[in-house]
C-alpha cells in the first residue's frame, strides 16, 4: 500500500499516474470498482493508472455491513438467488467465470437454492472473493492501492482533487466515487450514557456490555430489532430447539431479563418466503397512462391524489386475484375499479367466511390498540407467520404485501430528482415509506418465529410497543405509555439503521464538500410552494454533486445510500437500481484514454 503524504501543490510531479479514488469499498464500491475495470480492459493503456480504495474497516468488498466475521444467525431478508456482484451488461467482467451467489455456494459444496436466505457473513465472504477475483484480474498497467482509513476531506486544488483522512493525505486525484453506505447516528440527548447503544453493529462489541438480567428497551422493530435480540440471545448461548408448533428457546442465564421493543408504529415486520423464480405478475392500475391521467398538467405529483390511490387498487387487486383463485374463480382486472368492488362484494356475499380486505388490513391491522398490547401483537405475529409461510402464491395476505415490491422500480423513477410535489414528498417519508417497508421487506419466516419463540419464553414484551415516551435519567430509563403505564429499564438499544441527514445531521466528509463549494444540500421545490429538503446531497441524474452555482462537479460521483431522498430505495445488494457506477466506469475510462491520447501527443 502506497500513501502519498500532503505536498505544495506547485510540487505535484506532472509525471503521476491518472489516478482515482473509491471511497467506501461495500457493495456499491465493489460495483464500481468492477465497472471501471471492465470499461480499462476495453481501452488501450499506455500510462498508469492507480484506483485508491478507501474503507474504514478491512473487509474490502463487504464494507462494515456484510463483513464475515459476524455470528452465523444474522441472516439476510434477501433470498440468495437475487445475489450477484457481476452484471450481465457491456463490457463484460474481466474475471474468467464471474459467478453468482448461488453458483459460488455450490462450488463450495453447499447444496442450496436461489429462494433460501443465507447469512449476512457468508454473503460477505462472497463480496470479498470477488473483490479478491477483481485484484487478481487487474488490466494492464492499472493498480490497486487498499487505504484502511477513513475519509474526512475532499478538495480541490487546480484541475485535480486531495483527498484527506486523519493521518495522510492523497493528492492528484482526477475522479472520486463515493460509496460512503450509511450515516453515522444522531447523537441523542443521552448519547453520553454508556448504558445507551447508538448503533448496534457489530453485534459482539456494541452489545457486549449489556449486563445479563437487565431490563432493555430496544427502539425500531425491524431487521436491525432481530439482529439486536438474537445476539442478546442466541448469541450469548441459548439455544432454538424445534418442535412441530416451531421453535422453543432454551435459557443460557447470559441473557437480558427482559427486551421491551418499541417503535413509531408498533408493529413488526411481515415475515416473507422467497419470491425467486415466481412469475412475475403484471401491473393492472399502477400504470403510465393512469399516473399520466392523475398528474394532469401539474409539474410534480402529488402523492397522496395521484399515487396512493393507484397502489391501493393495485393492492387490492392482489389480494382478492389471489382469493378468487382459491375458490376456482377469476377477478377480471376491469378498468372501472368500480365493477371490481361489484364482484369483491357478491363474492362476500358467496363467502360470508371470508373477512373484507382493505388497505388497513395490511398496513394499520392493530390501530385499535387493546388492554394486553403484548398479546394483540403475538396474535398478529403468528398470522404473519402463518401467512408468511404460505408465500405469495398461497397466502391473499402475503400476495398483497409483495405489491409494493412489483410497484416500486416504476415508483422510484417517477419519485426520483423531485417528481413528487414538496410537501407530498415530505408526507411520503414521514407516513407512508416506513409502512411499505414493513409489509414488503420482511425478515425470514425462520427469523420471526425465532422472534416468537422468545416472547413465549418472556424475554420480549411487546406491552410498551407503540410510541413510548422515553426519558433519561442517571443510571435508568423510564418509558411511559399516553394512559400513563410506565416502566423502568437499565439499557436503550437504537436498533435503527441511521439515515443520511444533511440537515440536522450532517456527515462530516459530506459538510466538508459542502464547505469547500463542491456540493449542495438537495431542496425540493416548486412553484407557490414551500420546499422541502430530504435531507440528501444535491445530485445530477448521473450521479454528480451540483455546487451553489448550480455547477455539476463531473469528476465527482455519488452512489447508494448518499443519494437516497433525491433517488429512492437504494437498495445495497441491488446492481440494477439508481444505477450511477455503470455510468461512473465508462465515464472514467473515457476520460483515461482522452488524458493518454493527449500526453502522447504532446511528447511526438
Amino acid at each position: 500500500m502506497e500513501n502519498h503524504k500532503s505536498v505544495d501543490a506547485q510540487s505535484i510531479n506532472p509525471e503521476t499516474p491518472y489516478r482515482v479514488a473509491i471511497i467506501g469499498a461495500g457493495p456499491k464500491g465493489l460495483y464500481g470498482l468492477e465497472r471501471l475495470l471492465a470499461n480499462l480492459s476495453e481501452v488501450t493503456l499506455d500510462e498508469e493508472v492507480e484506483i485508491h480504495m478507501f474503507n474504514r474497516c478491512s473487509f474490502f468488498g463487504a464494507g462494515d455491513i456484510y463483513r464475515h466475521d459476524q455470528p452465523e444467525y444474522l441472516l439476510m431478508n434477501y433470498v440468495n438467488g437475487f445475489i450477484n456482484a457481476w452484471p450481465n451488461q457491456a463490457p463484460k467482467p474481466i474475471v474468467d467465470h464471474p459467478l453468482s451467489f448461488v453458483e459460488w455456494l455450490k462450488k463450495q459444496g453447499r447444496n442450496v437454492s436461489g429462494n433460501e436466505f443465507s447469512s449476512r457473513s457468508r454473503v460477505g465472504e462472497y463480496l470479498c472473493s470477488a473483490f479478491e477475483e477483481l485484484k487478481k484480474n487487474l488490466p494492464r498497467n492499472v493498480r490497486l492501492l487498499q487505504h484502511t482509513q477513513e475519509v474526512c476531506d475532499i478538495e480541490k486544488k487546480g484541475g485535480a482533487f486531495w483527498i484527506k483522512t486523519e493521518n495522510e493525505a492523497y493528492v492528484d486525484i482526477q475522479h472520486i466515487l463515493l460509496a460512503t453506505g450509511h450515516s453515522t447516528p444522531q447523537k441523542e440527548a443521552f448519547s453520553d450514557q454508556n448504558t445507551f447503544v447508538e448503533f448496534v453493529y457489530p453485534v459482539q462489541e456494541k452489545l457486549s456490555h449489556v449486563t445479563p438480567n437487565s431490563k432493555v428497551a430496544i427502539k425500531g422493530i425491524g431487521l436491525t430489532f432481530i439482529d439486536t435480540v438474537l445476539a442478546l440471545t442466541e448469541g450469548r448461548g441459548g439455544r432454538f430447539n424445534q418442535t412441530e408448533a416451531g421453535f422453543k428457546y432454551v435459557k443460557s442465564g447470559n441473557e437480558p431479563f427482559v427486551l421491551y421493543p418499541f417503535s413509531k408504529s408498533g408493529l413488526p415486520m411481515m415475515p416473507r418466503s422467497g419470491t425467486f423464480g415466481l412469475p412475475s405478475q403484471p401491473l393492472y392500475y399502477f400504470t403510465p397512462e393512469n399516473l399520466c391521467t392523475n398528474k394532469g398538467d401539474k409539474d410534480k405529483y402529488d402523492f397522496e391524489k395521484d399515487i396512493l390511490p393507484l397502489i391501493k387498487a393495485e393492492i387490492k387487486y392482489a389480494y382478492y386475484r389471489m382469493l378468487f383463485q382459491q375458490y376456482n374463480q377469476y377477478l377480471h382486472p376491469f378498468k372501472d375499479i368500480q365493477k371490481i368492488e361489484s364482484e369483491i362484494d357478491a363474492f362476500h356475499e358467496r363467502h360470508p367466511i371470508e373477512n373484507p380486505f382493505s388497505f388497513n388490513t395490511l398496513f394499520n391491522p392493530l390501530n385499535d390498540w387493546k388492554a394486553d398490547r403484548h398479546e394483540q401483537i403475538l396474535n398478529y405475529v403468528r398470522l404473519s407467520i402463518k401467512e408468511g409461510e404460505k408465500g405469495e402464491e398461497g397466502s391473499p395476505l402475503a400476495h398483497a404485501a409483495g405489491t409494493w415490491r412489483r410497484i416500486s422500480n416504476d415508483f422510484n423513477e417517477l419519485y426520483s430528482f423531485g417528481g413528487l410535489s414538496p410537501k407530498s414528498h415530505s408526507v411520503f417519508l414521514s407516513d407512508f415509506m416506513g409502512q411499505f417497508n414493513r409489509v414488503a421487506y420482511g425478515p425470514p419466516i425462520e427469523n420471526m418465529k425465532k422472534i416468537m419463540a422468545l416472547a413465549e419464553a418472556g424475554l420480549i414484551d411487546f406491552s410498551f410497543a407503540h410510541q413510548p415516551n422515553v426519558n433519561a435519567y442517571n443510571s435508568f430509563y423510564v418509558l411511559t405509555l399516553e394512559d400513563g403505564s410506565e416502566l423502568k429499564v437499565d439499557y436503550l438499544i437504537d436498533a435503527r439503521i441511521p439515515k443520511t441527514d444533511m440537515v440536522s445531521n450532517p456527515p462530516k466528509l459530506y459538510q466538508k464538500l459542502i464547505d469547500n463549494g463542491l456540493a449542495t444540500i438537495y431542496n425540493n421545490g416548486s412553484d407557490g410552494c414551500d420546499s422541502f429538503s430530504p435531507g440528501c446531497i444535491h445530485i445530477s441524474r448521473e450521479g454528480h454533486p451540483i455546487n451553489a452555482l448550480g455547477e455539476e462537479i463531473k469528476q465527482i460521483t455519488l452512489t447508494g445510500t448518499p443519494t437516497e431522498g433525491i433517488t429512492f430505495d437504494n437498495d445495497t445488494l441491488s446492481r440494477n437500481r439508481n444505477d450511477f457506477v455503470s455510468l461512473w466506469g465508462a465515464q472514467v475510462a473515457n476520460d483515461i484514454q482522452v488524458f493518454t491520447q493527449s500526453k502522447i501527443l504532446e511528447q511526438s
